[in-house]
């Protein structure tokens, strides 16, 4: 019996605003769907772009491309993805790619701003330059590609975020951070009178 290939299903989440450049994503998962038909993108999350976006995708004929609107909980949708994508303009510590590191899945990032932070070139994912459709053509082909470069990034992210932002290391981090400047500020103190 053969075995059924493993599902190639890529998911951005975020607001559908300019910022997070969902248009970006779904541009290049063109040029993955045309390669492999059977691959899937899902946007999670609303905003004014989805009228737009909804348009382009028909344009296309992209019918494999879902829209799931605003989701309090975006875990099933990791969960039912290889991929995560956010090809952002400028980012914080994105919580999206934290949560699907987390769930144990690949990632591909813009390298601006903390996405390098969670998504780290060639370990847990792939990192390209903002605005750059051909390289997110690119990294999403390489993950369309091979089963088991997503699975080894997926796992070494899952790995990565229980080791590094676990509430309590975090909070034991903050910790030493805030007892070294007591000391440091207790030493530097001079009597006044």
């Amino acid at each position: 019996q053969a075995e059924l290939p493993e599902s190639l299903h890529f998911v951005q989440v975020g607001a559908l605003i300019d910022r997070k450049d969902p248009g970006l994503t779904l541009e290049a998962f063109a040029a993955v769907a045309r390669e492999q038909p059977e691959a899937r993108l899902t946007f999670v999350g609303d905003g004014p772009l989805r009228a737009d976006l909804e348009h382009r995708r028909d344009q296309l004929r992209l019918f494999q491309v879902s829209f799931a609107g605003a989701a309090d909980d975006p875990s099933p949708w990791y969960a039912a993805a290889s991929v995560a994508v956010l090809p952002s303009l400028c980012e914080g510590l994105p919580y999206a790619l934290l949560e699907a590191a987390a769930s144990g899945i690949s990632l591909i990032a813009s390298s601006v701003d903390g996405n390098p932070e969670i998504c780290r070139h060639g370990v847990n994912g792939l990192l390209v330059k903002p605005r750059d459709q051909p390289g997110l053509e690119r990294a999403m082909l390489r993950m369309a590609r091979s089963a088991e470069t997503r699975r080894n990034m997926g796992e070494e992210g899952r790995r990565f975020v229980q080791r590094d932002f676990n509430i309590v290391g975090c909070v034991d981090r903050l910790l030493d951070i805030y007892n070294y400047l007591i000391r440091n500020n207790t030493r530097n103190m001079s009597p006044t009178v």
